[in-house]
């Protein structure tokens, strides 16, 4: 579900996606700002890039680093794939996740399992950005910095809140697209977030999101 999680919090701020200085937001252009994310969002008809990510957990010291490649095709296709040091792969597609560990791939319906569907339907806010705009979902705050955007979100429902205490999405004004994003579990863990190399609105074949 975590996997699920970052994903989502992937996909926005990529589709859009610290800095010194950040100041809130002035409540008058928070409601401009969010129609812009959600405009630019319906802009993006898919998205390629690679990605570090940085583990942090409470009971462990220091911090695990993990590469791979993050793939979005709209409607609805992710492919989340880490390459090292472990090779694990994440495809979601229409209502179903596949996992990939190894030789082993596992299925999960996410129209037949409540907490999946929930998921899928937070993911499919996220895409198109009216998860920072839905106040049932997120209790949303906005900063800024001279170079970038801030926006934090806190879930407000029970079974999300759990474990997921916020996301740090950290946007550049320059073309609104990902400097890097930051969740932070219950349990104190931390996972981050940075980007490199991305393509937008390129042709990603449809193989990539079939696991055999």
């Amino acid at each position: 579900m975590v996997r699920l999680i970052s994903a989502a919090a992937v996909l926005f701020a990529l589709s859009c996606a610290g800095g010194p200085a950040f100041r809130p937001m002035p409540s008058g252009k928070t409601n401009t700002f969010i129609q812009k994310l959600e405009a630019h969002s319906r802009t993006i008809s898919s998205i390629s890039c690679r990605f570090t990510q940085y583990k942090k957990m409470a009971v462990l010291e220091g911090t695990a680093v993990s590469h791979g490649l993050f793939y979005f095709k709209s409607p609805s296709s992710v492919r989340w794939e880490y390459t090292r040091p472990l090779q694990t792969v994440l495809v979601l597609r229409g209502d179903t996740a596949h996992i990939k560990e190894g030789d082993t791939v596992s299925v999960y319906d996410m129209g037949g399992n409540a907490a999946l569907r929930e998921t899928g339907r937070w993911i499919t806010g996220i895409v198109d950005g009216s998860a920072v705009g839905n106040s049932r979902i997120f209790l949303t705050s906005f900063f800024e910095s001279p170079a970038q955007y801030l926006v934090m979100l806190a879930p407000r429902e029970r079974k999300v809140e759990k474990y997921l205490d916020v996301i740090k999405l950290y946007l550049e004004k320059s073309d609104l697209s990902a400097a890097r994003i930051i969740i932070i579990e219950r349990n104190g863990d931390e996972t981050e977030y940075r980007f490199t190399e991305k393509c937008f609105n390129e042709e990603i074949p449809d193989a990539l999101f079939v696991l055999e």
